[in-house]
């Protein structure tokens, strides 16, 4: 009797995972996937643009401690329209961590956001993304809060708003070597951050609320992705 229990409780559990993995339940596809032990967040977001024929590539910053996170690449398979992981790393954020951003808190926002263009003081690395070569012209991202530029990426010798509470973006090296602007605060609302910015990590292990990854790594997601990517930041467990 033991035994054809055991074999009934064998083939049940056998049933049952078929079945979850016919239904979609495992959307991260793989076992021992990363995110697994956040499924509800991260599977809603992979079910939400599965069928979205614009959302091609998701890039997840998924917080952990502190300003340290871990950053998973997938890019859909357009015949099943299935996700699959391409790359991941370690990476940092904002001091605070991630939450409800604002001015100068060091805080990287969470929440789904879209990426305006690419960037960097090198030349572009092959993305399809507009590419803004740092390198051209007197740039500057302004943080003067009372600034019709505010949050803006301009040329000082065209606006004459040199003395910027900014960043003057050529002296960011190797930081932003290679990067994409994050379409966050993209009402440049003066009580909202400014500057935030996807890009390669430098000596700190901390940001000022920007998503900072291996410069290797932000190479190929510039390589990897189009302008629909989305890039989704949350702390884990949450």
């Amino acid at each position: 009797m033991n035994k054809l229990i055991k074999i009934f409780t064998i083939l049940m559990v056998a049933v049952m995972t078929v079945g979850l993995a016919a239904c979609g339940a495992t959307e991260t596809a793989e076992t021992g996937d990363p995110l697994s032990n956040d499924p509800y967040r991260w599977n809603k977001i992979f079910k939400e643009y599965r069928d979205d024929a614009d959302v091609n590539q998701l890039v997840f910053v998924a917080g952990t401690e502190g300003s340290e996170a871990e950053m998973f690449l997938y890019v859909k398979d357009p015949s099943d329209n299935t996700w699959n992981r391409e790359l991941e790393t370690r990476c940092f954020v904002g001091k605070n961590g991630i939450g409800d951003a604002s001015y100068c808190a060091n805080i990287t926002p969470e929440g789904v956001y879209g990426v305006s263009t690419a960037f960097g003081i090198k030349k572009n690395p092959g993305t399809s993304m507009e590419y803004v070569d740092f390198n051209d012209s007197d740039l500057y991202c302004c943080g003067c809060q009372d600034s019709e530029y505010y949050n803006q990426l301009i040329d000082a010798k065209k606006t004459g708003h040199k003395d910027c509470e900014g960043e003057h973006v050529i002296d960011f090296s190797p930081e932003y070597n290679y990067g994409m602007f994050i379409d966050y605060n993209s009402e440049n609302d003066p009580e909202e951050d400014y500057a935030i910015f996807f890009h390669c990590e430098g000596m700190k292990e901390f940001t000022g609320g920007c998503i900072a990854v291996p410069e290797y790594a932000m190479k190929q997601i510039l390589q990897k992705c189009d302008s629909n990517v989305k890039v989704c930041i949350y702390r884990r467990g949450e």
